[in-house]
């Protein structure tokens, strides 16, 4: 971190413990700290703050990566403001680390993160201040958001037809293709261990049976198929691997969106449901998908390169409430499956990630078999 840090590196937000935090703020780094619908972070960094007395200078709340029901349901910044206060920080501390502490990390400052003169009138109007309760909301002098609704009218945007039609599922995909074959009785295997809590996997191992030639799940032990596909048509590669976490009893849950690569990757008991997710993602160009017995249970299109919707936002949020609730059936317990799934793809985030080239390891920074050894 120091060698790190030495770069110039001046901020981060992937601390997940009041130590690690702490250790970058004597590093002489600014620490954005991350509360996220996967990534829930802010509590335990907090603590430095309420417990040690760490001052807040260079601190600041982010989110990295939450989703509609997210917002809806809890809020955006707003939402760390009110965890922080809750957890003991000052009032107007909290609202430093959301509006000047982040303008002057990203050297801003001149223009927003306070209400002075010379700088853009963005200014929202609080009813209370330890309740962040937001009813105005101004953007550059002008009124936007007035008694907690929106004020202005959006046209539609229309988009760019580069930024549309982007997903070609590989010509002739099996279901055989997303599972691991195996010549012999069963395998010791690398499983991805996951949270919905957090973003770092854990290296897990288990031993796993045969089926027709290919290793098959087993979810009385929360073992699941997991493979993500090349979706750009630059040679469609699958990777393989299995994931556990998810605590599906059935089904399969596929997604577009997937940093930094952005591939298909897909979930499931059952390689059928999973081939069915995926075409299906080709078929909207992009999208959220659950499948079972064969059947499109419940889908959010994100034609947008595959990633974004172009639905109201309260309308994505509503759907993707009961996708959620139907994986909550199925036996998930995640509070967002989708957002956890869309990180296992993130490759430099310790200890797994999934490719369409591959399970890759954090440790030796390699591609490695799913295999560790045939039993």
């Amino acid at each position: 971190m120091q060698a790190y840090a030495g770069c110039h590196i001046n901020s981060d937000h992937e601390s997940s413990t009041a130590e690690e935090a702490l250790g970058k703020l004597r590093a002489g780094m600014n620490v954005l700290m991350r509360e996220g619908s996967a990534a829930q972070d802010l509590k335990a960094c907090l603590s430095m703050i309420v417990k040690d007395k760490i001052s807040t200078r260079h601190c600041s709340m982010v989110s990295d990566d939450i989703d509609a029901l997210h917002m809806e349901e809890k809020g955006h910044l707003d939402h760390k403001v009110r965890m922080a206060i809750k957890e003991g920080v000052d009032p107007i501390s909290a609202i430093e680390m959301v509006t000047i502490n982040p303008a002057e990390n990203f050297r801003l400052q001149d223009t927003i993160g306070s209400i002075a003169p010379g700088k853009r009138a963005d200014i929202a109007f609080l009813s209370s201040l330890e309740d962040c309760k937001v009813e105005k909301v101004m953007s550059k002098g002008k009124l936007v958001v007035d008694k907690g609704k929106l004020a202005v009218a959006f046209p539609p945007y229309h988009y760019d037809r580069c930024l549309l039609d982007t997903v070609t599922i590989p010509a002739g995909l099996r279901a055989q293709d997303l599972l691991i074959p195996c010549n012999a009785n069963q395998a010791k295997v690398h499983v991805i261990g996951v949270s919905g809590t957090t973003l770092l996997t854990e290296a897990r191992e288990a031993v796993v049976r045969t089926e027709d030639g290919y290793l098959a799940s087993d979810v009385s032990r929360d073992l699941l198929h997991i493979a993500t596909v090349e979706r750009y048509g630059k040679g469609g590669g699958v990777g393989r691997s299995y994931v556990q976490g998810f605590g599906l009893k059935k089904g399969a849950i596929g997604l577009s969106v997937g940093h930094d690569h952005h591939n298909i990757t897909v979930v499931g008991a059952d390689s059928r449901d999973m081939l069915v997710a995926v075409e299906e993602i080709g078929r909207l160009s992009g999208g959220f998908v659950l499948v079972e017995d064969r059947k499109v249970m419940a889908s959010i299109a994100l034609p947008i390169c595959g990633l974004l919707s172009d639905k109201d936002g309260h309308e994505v949020a509503a759907e993707l409430k009961e996708m959620v609730s139907l994986l909550h059936s199925w036996g998930c317990t995640m509070e967002s499956p989708n957002v956890t799934l869309s990180f296992l793809t993130l490759i430099y985030i310790p200890a797994f990630g999934i490719t369409d080239k591959g399970l890759y390891e954090f440790a030796s920074q390699k591609i490695i078999s799913p295999i560790i050894e045939t039993l």
